[in-house]
C-alpha cells in the first residue's frame, strides 16, 4: 500500500451519495455486545455511526435504529459490515458500513428515507 492509499478519505470510497440522518441506534456486535451509537448519514449502500468503541474493518454488526418519520416507531434492523473505523477526537469513533444482503422492504424503507430528507 502507498502512502497515498493512506491519505483517501472514506467518503472518496462511497458509492452512492449519503445524506444526513441523526438518530439514536444501538449496534449489535454478537448476541451478548450491544453498543449504543448515533447516526452521522445513511445512503441506499450504508451507513455512518459514532460509536464509543473501535470495531476491525470487515467486522459483520446488525445496526438498529428508528426510521420512522412519525410517532409511530419503525425499527430497522440491518446486517452490515464495517467499511472502515477512524478516530472522531473526543466524539469517539466514526464507523463506515455497507449494508449485507437487505430484503425488499428495508430497501424500500431507505428509498423512503432518503426521499423525504431531500427538499
Amino acid at each position: 500500500m502507498t502512502s497515498h492509499a493512506l491519505l483517501i478519505s472514506p467518503k472518496d470510497l462511497r458509492k452512492t451519495p449519503r445524506i444526513l440522518f441523526r438518530r439514536s441506534a444501538l449496534l449489535r456486535l454478537n448476541a451478548d455486545k450491544i453498543v449504543t451509537a448515533k447516526t452521522i448519514d445513511i445512503s441506499s449502500g450504508g451507513i455512518c455511526l459514532l460509536t464509543d468503541i473501535s470495531i476491525n474493518s470487515g467486522a459483520i454488526c446488525t445496526v438498529e435504529f428508528n426510521a420512522s418519520y412519525t410517532q409511530e416507531p419503525i425499527i430497522l434492523r440491518l446486517r452490515a459490515q464495517v467499511a472502515y473505523c477512524v478516530l472522531a477526537g473526543q466524539d469517539g469513533f466514526r464507523l463506515g458500513f455497507h449494508f449485507c444482503e437487505l430484503d425488499q422492504p428495508a430497501k424500500d424503507h431507505i428509498q423512503k428515507i432518503l426521499a423525504k430528507q431531500k427538499f
